[in-house]
């Protein structure tokens, strides 16, 4: 049925916390992309494991985990060119990336830090193995308002130009289901060239 492809492109996914703060998700995708067919019979595998904790007025928490994923893909939408061509072609190939991530919060105060490498094998193309990292600390100055700083740097192989930003931004939720961002990010390699980003999201 129409329903049941649908299904299978978007693919299946579990997740379990038990109460010591152990966690996991696993995933298998369509590494095509969500309205491509699967044409390769090939799916995208997803595992992370995690530990959290939480005190019981949430004003302190942490959460530590690990991640990883592989794909084969035909014709997938990645947004990279490492093919040399951008999104309109897709990439083919095979991908695989792993990484941490470290998130802390005490009362108002936060902070977490990431780190993911990849690696990228086009069919018929060289081999490209980008990795990049974040660090970010924030402060909630209101119950709906928060303010972040972040150092964000990516190394791409020569896929494109690598990047180091520092990032300053306000997180603003009118509502429940709303939320205004506004992010400027200043990159070191060209501080004048400042970038501004305005982002409004709706959930339902």
């Amino acid at each position: 049925s129409a329903a049941s492809d649908v299904y299978k492109r978007q693919g299946v996914q579990s997740r379990g916390v038990s109460e010591a703060g152990l966690g996991y998700a696993l995933g298998f995708f369509n590494g095509n992309g969500l309205k491509i067919v699967n044409d390769n019979n090939d799916v995208m595998t997803v595992a992370r494991l995690f530990f959290e904790r939480q005190t019981q007025d949430a004003n302190k928490s942490l959460q530590v985990g690990v991640h990883a994923y592989h794909s084969v893909d035909e014709n997938a939408p990645i947004g990279v060119p490492i093919t040399g061509s951008f999104l309109a072609e897709g990439y083919t190939g095979e991908r695989v990336a792993g990484g941490a991530d470290l998130r802390v919060t005490l009362g108002e105060w936060f902070t977490s830090a990431e780190f993911i490498a990849s690696r990228f094998d086009p069919r018929g193309g060289t081999r490209a193995e980008p990795y990049g990292y974040q660090v970010s600390a924030g402060w909630f100055a209101t119950e709906s308002t928060q303010l972040l700083a972040r150092w964000d740097s990516l190394r791409l192989d020569g896929v494109a130009a690598d990047s180091d930003l520092l990032l300053f931004g306000m997180n603003h939720w009118p509502s429940s289901p709303t939320e205004v961002q506004l992010n400027v990010g200043f990159p070191t390699a060209n501080a004048t060239n400042v970038e501004v980003l305005v982002n409004v999201q709706v959930a339902f």
